[in-house]
């Protein structure tokens, strides 16, 4: 990850004589929820791409898991480095209304953290009956690759900054390993540690973005310190 951060920062110091839109965004993810600052690269007439540094926010705490979700919305950084990620989308212009630009959108997005699910009112069986049971259960981290294609649209704020709106659809490949430790308290105040029921070596899943849960979706403040450069 120190590698991949260090390869993220000689990208974003690139200059060139052509615009350099810096942007930040605003991301919703599949695992989780965070910040993206990228730099813009123009590649063809119509064809760009935003290369940037991801970083996610735990929100485990406050995060109430109804649907008792085993991935969406649980990635959870257990140290400095599982924070950040890699992002990078490609961007293919389709058509332009008035100010608006619309693009088709391919989003990637790499992350090492680890999974942290809660759940509640699951059904436990005992010797006294059935329970409905509390838990936290939590995985190592691993790397996770989320793949997206979608529609972005472009609109000027001003002559150098632009505001960009996204959202799409894909798949999850996450190779987090399926033995987890459980932490579980039930109605009878009992409070424990269980160990996965699956063998340490299974690992690996695929998921659908779009369909359980939101969509990848993101809103984007872009501005062009090329533009800027030049006129100080």
């Amino acid at each position: 990850m120190k590698k991949l951060l260090f390869i993220i920062f000689v990208l974003l110091s690139f200059r060139s004589e052509a615009q350099q839109y810096y942007s930040l965004s605003a991301v919703n993810n599949y695992l989780s929820q965070g910040f993206t600052l990228s730099k813009n690269f123009r590649l063809y007439k119509n064809l760009d791409a935003d290369v940037g540094l991801f970083c996610t926010i735990n929100i485990h705490s406050l995060r109430v898991n109804k649907e008792n979700y085993v991935f969406y919305k649980n990635g959870y950084a257990y140290n400095f480095w599982q924070h950040w990620g890699l992002q990078a989308r490609l961007n293919q212009r389709l058509f332009r209304i008035w100010k608006m630009n619309a693009y088709l959108s391919h989003n990637f997005l790499v992350t090492t953290y680890g999974l942290r699910a809660k759940y509640t009112g699951v059904p436990t069986f005992d010797t006294s009956g059935v329970h409905p049971t509390s838990f936290t259960e939590a995985t190592k981290g691993s790397l996770a690759l989320e793949t997206t294609i979608g529609l972005q649209f472009r609109v000027p704020v001003n002559a150098r900054s632009r505001l960009q709106v996204g959202a799409g659809v894909g798949v999850l490949l996450s190779n987090h390993s399926h033995y987890f430790l459980r932490e579980e308290e039930n109605v009878m105040g009992h409070s424990h540690f269980l160990g996965g029921m699956a063998p340490n070596w299974k690992r690996g899943m695929i998921e659908f973005i779009g369909i359980d849960g939101w969509p990848h979706v993101y809103v984007t403040y872009a501005h062009d310190l090329g533009s800027f450069r030049k006129k100080k």
